[in-house]
């Protein structure tokens, strides 16, 4: 009997990790997508505040040169 339910708990924990991973991916895609957004409308209000249109690489490195961020 413990023997049947060990493996009930095995399947119950690799169904439980499956589910975790899939969870995790889920979130780190939706993170991406919501950074791919908020670059998309920086970018955006960048360009109208300045009157230009600009790149990632090129704002992200004016905004490190003008805030001391490191890299």
């Amino acid at each position: 009997m413990s023997a049947s339910l060990s493996a009930v708990d095995g399947i119950s924990n690799q169904q439980q990790q499956q589910q975790q991973q899939q969870h995790d991916e889920a979130a780190a895609a939706a993170a991406a997508a919501a950074g791919r957004l908020l670059q998309r409308f920086a970018l955006r209000l960048l360009g109208k505040l300045t009157g230009m249109e600009w790149k990632a690489e090129e704002a992200v490195e004016i905004i490190r040169k003008n805030f001391c961020l490191g890299k």
